[in-house]
């Protein structure tokens, strides 16, 4: 995808998860970031570029209940192409770049055209490890299913 409005791009979850083993389950998690999402939106036809598609879907536009996300804020494709190969592709404004890099520390930097990126990432899978709750969150959990 070589589209100039394209100015960071972001790899996260599994795939950069350098302490689990490769299997052929991952998925590609692939955010795009451009100045304007509007022009991406239900234009899917780039997605072939990538395979051939075996089934895709749009969430927002899907009609499946409520939307998931702020459609001004991200905009979402899953696909899986008929190699088996899966992608889940955001598209989020550049303005949202910053406070998206503090969400998932399993975040690596695939391309960043004009260095808005100050900060050296290093994937690591620490937000994921299961912590023990304060007493507090306990009490709190432990009311909500009692």
């Amino acid at each position: 995808m070589g589209n100039e409005a394209i100015k960071v791009r972001t790899m996260n979850s599994s795939r950069v998860n350098p302490m689990i083993l490769e299997d052929s389950f991952k998925d590609y998690d692939l955010v795009f970031f451009v100045e304007n999402i509007e022009p991406f939106k239900n234009q899917s036809n780039w997605l072939s570029a990538f395979g051939e598609i075996l089934i895709h879907c749009e969430p927002e536009i899907d009609g499946l209940g409520e939307p998931l996300f702020d459609a001004d804020e991200e905009y979402i494709f899953i696909v899986i192409f008929t190699d088996g190969v899966r992608m889940d592709i955001q598209f989020r404004p550049l303005s949202s770049l910053a406070d998206y890099l503090k969400e998932d520390s399993l975040t690596k930097i695939v391309l960043d055209k004009e260095q808005f990126v100050k900060i050296k990432l290093i994937p690591n899978d620490s937000i994921y490890h299961i912590q023990k709750p304060s007493e507090a969150l306990y009490q709190a959990s432990s009311n909500e299913f009692w």
